[in-house]
């Protein structure tokens, strides 16, 4: 239900993304400084989280998150999607991944909840990765994808600023439990492939 929920959100988002990027692209702004700047925003959020100011850490999180859809925006209507800018992308997110997390920590949550959230979080990703590397496509298989991920934690963070650290931190339990799914579902998938190859 939640990803029949996400893709019918992403159908609808799409075209906007897609006249976002052709114009952003037109005004000279390449995908790399999409790229950028949600990464220099995410650097900033743990201090941000230091001071106490959640909702300054919460309006980080949204735009950087913007940012990783526009990105690929405007990757596609320049033409410009290349190698090197998915490596750029990738590490990115891993890293925006992290700060957001270290705010959610400075912030009150648990530091061990964070980081098996961000321990399966990273294996996701890593499982798709190696994937790719042999030609196989696990975009879909499983529940946490980035995008779900970083709903997860908006959805995280404002749960901490209006009701209870512990109304977030169950919350980041259920992302961990998806993840795990998730991990478990992408090395069936992966397995059988390789097994067949």
């Amino acid at each position: 239900m939640v990803r029949e929920v996400l893709s019918r959100i992403r159908a609808a988002v799409t075209p906007i993304l897609q006249r976002l990027g052709w114009s952003l692209w037109r005004l000279g702004v390449t995908p790399n400084a999409v790229t950028l700047t949600g990464l220099l925003l995410s650097l900033t959020a743990p201090c941000f989280a230091l001071l106490g100011l959640s909702w300054v850490v919460l309006v980080l999180l949204v735009v950087s998150l913007a940012c990783d859809l526009i990105d690929g925006a405007v990757a596609k209507a320049s033409n410009q999607a290349s190698a090197r800018g998915g490596l750029m992308d990738s590490v990115s997110d891993r890293v925006e991944e992290l700060m957001f997390s270290l705010s959610l920590g400075f912030l009150g949550v648990k530091w061990f909840l964070l980081m098996l959230f961000l321990g399966t979080s990273f294996l996701t990703s890593y499982l798709r990765a190696i994937a790719r590397q042999h030609g196989i496509n696990l975009e879909g298989v499983g529940f946490m994808e980035r995008g779900e991920r970083g709903l997860l934690t908006v959805a995280s963070l404002t749960l901490l600023i209006l009701m209870s650290r512990s109304h977030a931190e169950v919350l980041i339990t259920l992302g961990v439990i998806l993840n795990v799914v998730t991990i478990t579902q992408r090395l069936k998938t992966l397995s059988a492939s390789l097994s067949k190859g």
